[in-house]
């Protein structure tokens, strides 16, 4: 498992802002993707990639109140050993939102048990 604890707060202005945070993987082959990620009364909302391609679906960061999410299952993807990128790109955001922020504080990477 390849596990990367930070919480990342990211000040986006608009749609279309994104963000990117380089990882490494010790070995290749399928891992099932999560994170744990933040919603509030200022989070838009937004998608995550890796290497470009689109995990899960649009999450929306709005919240009443602060809070972190349970795990989110983002899918499974097929990755080599080394260096990685993952990149949330904020959409739009909820009506009763009143930012575009975003937040990740966990982002997981499981060996896949179907190959």
């Amino acid at each position: 498992m390849v596990r990367r604890r930070a919480t990342l707060l990211s000040l986006q202005e608009e749609p279309g802002d994104t963000f990117t945070v380089a990882f490494n993987v010790p070995a290749g082959g399928s891992y099932d993707v999560s994170a744990f990620l933040t919603q509030a009364p200022d989070y838009g909302s937004y998608t995550l990639a890796v290497d470009r391609e689109q995990l899960g679906g649009v999450f929306d960061g709005y919240g009443p109140t602060v809070k972190r999410t349970g795990s989110v299952a983002l899918g499974g993807i097929g990755l080599r050993k080394g260096r990685h990128e993952m990149t949330l790109t904020v959409i739009g955001k909820n009506p009763a939102a009143r930012g575009y922020y975003a937040g990740l504080d966990v982002f997981v990477l499981e060996r896949s048990s179907k190959g």
